[in-house]
């Protein structure tokens, strides 16, 4: 049922749950929120944006054929127009009880698990469907990888969570392949914008709250924490929700819900304990230790455990996530067997603390995108004890100059603590798209601190340059950093390419 059979308009609407005095025996081929892609007898969704009203492409909506227009405006059809036109409170809530409809509820033959947080919900996502892959788990997710049917990936979105009309398209998908579990990141952005109205989680997580984050968006962090709160409002009474306890500001509204809390961490109270932690240039050793059941979906509980590992990664953010993640996979059916077996097989995700090489010197390769992540990042540097550390630093372009300010003064900071040998920012004018273009004003901020702390670095215009000026100076038994948001996303590709071409191919453990 990818593909819906048209049907009549009255049935839709009752089905969304939408008041219809009028619709005769009108059939509706299709549901768009794009004037554009209208067919005939289409039902056009009209939805406010925060840039364009919809309402305003109702007239070419028409011309293209639209049997019917939801709206949130007063316009009403002409004398002899044949075009039906219903008003709701709220457009785009209606949208996603009319896509829900139109690909026929798929979400009520499935369990979904939402993952929300500033940043870690990829990861903890990936590593989730694993886990419950491995267990015999039929398993979908949606999320900044797109649409992933038992670990396979079948479409892409530009967005983590899709428009509801696709989001129910996809869910769709997933049932008809069979799958009984849907992983599900859940972005503020989707939540105030209701894309997820509707949808019931049968168990979550929440990686961490992280101010500075999406300042673009929000007014403030109080206004940022309260749109990640409506996430409650979509997780089910009593719904495992595994959460990061090291994280002061996820525990106190976490503590506020009537949901069974499995808080994971290396804070004492944790329920899902991370121990005995030893890092190397290997990876991490740790226990995960269940100090108590952890509760799941089908009111059953997985029975305390102690699970020692090795793992090929490293950093406390990605440990959390591994936490996060097996609490999660576990609520939802993955047994403690397929944790044992698939956690020491994983590997960093892309630029999380990502090791890019470790011959003839370490790369280390980090997003880096606010003060919080540079502390990760440096924490895991103090861990490896390299004998010269170089750093290429990109920029946060289109994201206003605070935040760049704020990264700089924890750059600086950290530099007294390690035995930092080279600095090279960087605009990235050679990879950067309009998206992210650095400003005048988001360099300055990015420079002053640094000036006020007397720190020496060099500057690069290009990203190609910054990483040839760090490289040149790496020796053996050095550590590099490549560090920044989007501007840095092709530092390990250009780092690659540097020391391929200069022979440097890294060797093998037995050569």
């Amino acid at each position: 049922m990818t593909i819906p059979e048209p049907r009549p308009l009255q049935t839709l609407l009752a089905e969304a749950g939408i008041v219809a005095t009028a619709g005769g025996d009108v059939i509706v081929r299709d549901v768009v929120t794009d004037s554009r892609e209208v067919t005939p007898d289409a039902l056009f969704i009209a939805i406010p944006g925060t840039q364009v009203d919809g309402a305003g492409f109702i007239p070419q909506a028409i011309e293209a054929g639209a049997a019917a227009v939801v709206t949130e405006s007063s316009i009403s059809s002409a004398d002899g127009q044949a075009v039906r036109f219903f008003h709701v409170p709220d457009a785009r809530a209606a949208t996603a009880h009319l896509a829900a409809a139109w690909y026929g509820h798929p979400a009520r033959g499935l369990r979904l698990l939402g993952i929300t947080g500033t940043v870690g919900k990829t990861s903890v996502l990936t590593i989730a469907e694993e886990l419950l892959h491995a267990g015999g788990v039929g398993v979908a997710s949606i999320g900044s990888l797109g649409l992933r049917i038992r670990t396979e990936t079948l479409e892409e979105s530009p967005y983590t969570v899709p428009e509801p009309l696709l989001l129910h398209r996809w869910l769709r998908r997933a049932a008809d392949a069979g799958c009984d579990v849907v992983l599900m990141e859940v972005t503020s952005h989707a939540l105030v914008q209701k894309r997820v109205v509707g949808l019931e989680y049968a168990a979550g997580a929440i990686t961490n709250l992280v101010p500075l984050e999406h300042a673009e968006f929000h007014r403030n962090f109080r206004a940022y924490v309260e749109s990640k709160a409506r996430f409650f409002d979509h997780v089910g009474p009593n719904a495992p929700l595994a959460f990061n306890a090291d994280d002061r500001a996820v525990s106190r509204i976490v503590r506020e819900r009537s949901v069974r809390g499995v808080p994971c961490g290396t804070v004492r109270t944790a329920a899902l304990r991370i121990e005995d932690v030893q890092v190397s240039r290997a990876g991490t050793r740790l226990a995960l230790n269940a100090r108590r059941p952890i509760p799941r979906t089908d009111g059953s509980e997985q029975p305390a455990f102690r699970l020692p590992l090795e793992l090929a990664l490293l950093g406390r953010s990605n440990l959390t996530n591994v936490a996060l993640a097996t609490a999660l996979a576990i609520s939802a059916g993955a047994t403690v067997d397929a944790v044992a077996s698939v956690l020491p097989a994983l590997t960093a995700p892309r630029r999380r603390l990502e090791l890019l090489r470790t011959d003839p010197f370490l790369v280390l390769d980090d997003t880096a995108g606010h003060p919080e992540s540079v502390n990760v990042v440096f924490e895991t540097v103090e861990q490896l004890r390299p004998e010269r550390v170089h750093v290429v630093w990109a920029v946060r372009g289109r994201r206003g100059p605070r935040i760049n300010r704020y990264n700089a003064e924890a750059l600086a900071i950290w530099a007294r603590r390690v035995p930092l040998a080279s600095l090279v920012v960087t605009r990235s004018t050679d990879v950067a798209d309009a998206l992210n273009r650095v400003s005048d004003d988001e360099y300055a901020a990015f420079l002053r601190p640094l000036q006020r702390a007397a720190l020496p670095f060099q500057e690069a215009e290009t990203l190609e340059r910054a990483v040839d000026l760090a490289l040149s100076a790496a020796r053996r038994n050095h550590l590099v950093l490549l560090l920044g948001a989007q501007g840095m996303n092709e530092g390990a590709r250009l780092a690659a390419a540097w020391l391929d071409t200069r022979g440097l191919a890294e060797r093998s453990s037995g050569q």
